[in-house]
Parts: C-alpha cells; structure tokens; sequence
C-alpha cells in the first residue's frame, strides 16, 4: 500500500496527466518588431495580414490560443500579445510557422510562462469583430533590494486579488521569465488613471519592490465574459 502511496505521489510531482502527457500550461506571448523588412505594397501587406488574422483564427478553434490582441506600446517593439495553452514552449514555433510576419522575420516571438488558469477567459460570443479596449499591466523588480518576505507577498496578492470587484481586474498572475517581467495582468477597461492610482497603493509597490507599466490593449469583446 505505502508503494502505490508513493508512487501516486510521485506522479503528481511530476505532474503528469493519466494519459502519460504533460498538462498543458498557459503562456504569454509577445509579438515583437523583428528585422524583417516589410512590403512597401499595401496590397502584399494587407494579404500578409489576412493570412495572419487567418492563422490565428486557426490556433483558437485548435484551442492553443485562448486570446490575442495589438498593443499601443510606447517603446514601439511589443506589437501584440497572444495567450497560449500548449504542453511546452517547443510546440510554439509550429503553431505560427504559417505566419508570414513571423516568417519574414517582421514580427518575433518573445514566450514566458504565465502562472494562471486558462480558465478566466472565456469563448467572446457575438460579433466577431467587436474589439473592447483594455489595459495590459507589466510587473518588473522595483529599485528596493530588501528580501520579499511571505507575509508582504500574499499582501499583495490578495489586494491585486480584490481588484476584480473594484477595478474590472480581468486576470493576474506570476510570470515565469527570464526577463525582467514578474508579473502580469489585464484590466478591462480603458481607465489608465485609475489603474495607475490603485496600483500605487499595492503592497510592494508602495515598498519600491515593484514597478509596473502600463499598456492599451485591444482584444474581442467579451473575452472575460463580459
């Protein structure tokens, strides 16, 4: 009995499905300003963008894509997110080697693990061309050094948390990255003002542990449910 206990345990761990498979895992995807020189014919350049929206439209009646959107970044080198939910970061280039801007190198793919449920965003019903305006919000260590203890931690959970009843928080998690980016959350909404004044109040925040940015996004209405 105590073997087949540790052996389930042990499965777990590993966190493996009873098909043998990895369970897949929700990503954040950048599209990125790449290298690639784009077509000065505004026809190409309107094809290209077809088959773009088309490829898209394929990985999300896959499943892979669970939502997507363009960004109004200040820096000019984010173009777009795009939230996946694959096995592993390897299954991602297939998914977009029919992708013209990827392939010419225009756009770049930049990948981070986002610690959420796939969940929270739900199938947009309606027209599918009803874009609602939101606010992508991108966590990144803060000019403190001093160690984040747990107690500060769920401090700030729990109020990102309480977000979703005051502030539209539409989804909030940790980014598993490289990169600078800690954490990452999506409003709806377009009350950059708001945002800005209610983050500023948030635990480590207020304790210089962390930084925040904020960046317009557009996605199809009702990717929340609502």
């Amino acid at each position: 009995m105590k073997a087949i206990l540790v052996l389930m345990l042990l499965v777990a761990a590993l966190g493996f499905t009873q098909t043998g498979e990895p369970p897949k895992r929700v990503y954040l995807m950048f599209f990125m300003k790449g290298d690639g020189k784009r077509p000065d014919d505004p026809k190409e350049l309107e094809k290209m963008q077809t088959a773009h929206l088309a490829n898209m439209g394929d990985q999300h009646a896959k499943k892979h894509l669970l939502a997507a959107g363009p960004l109004q970044d200040p820096s000019k080198e984010r173009r777009g997110i795009t939230v996946l939910h694959v096995k592993s970061e390897a299954d991602v280039p297939d998914l977009f080697k029919n992708d013209p801007f990827v392939a010419a190198h225009i756009m770049e793919i930049s990948l981070m693990e986002w610690k959420i449920s796939p969940d929270v965003f739900k199938a947009p019903v309606g027209d599918p061309n009803a874009i609602s305006t939101y606010r992508l919000v991108l966590f990144t260590p803060g000019k403190s050094l001093r160690p984040v203890n747990e107690r500060i931690m769920k401090e700030h959970f729990d109020y990102i948390e309480s977000l979703k009843a005051t502030h539209a928080l539409g989804v909030h998690g940790a980014v598993n990255s490289a990169k600078k980016i800690r954490e990452a959350a999506i409003f709806t909404g377009e009350d950059t003002k708001g945002i800005e004044a209610v983050l500023s109040q948030d635990p480590l925040v207020k304790s210089a542990l962390l930084e925040f940015e904020i960046i317009p996004l557009w996605m199809m209405k009702g990717t929340f449910g609502k």
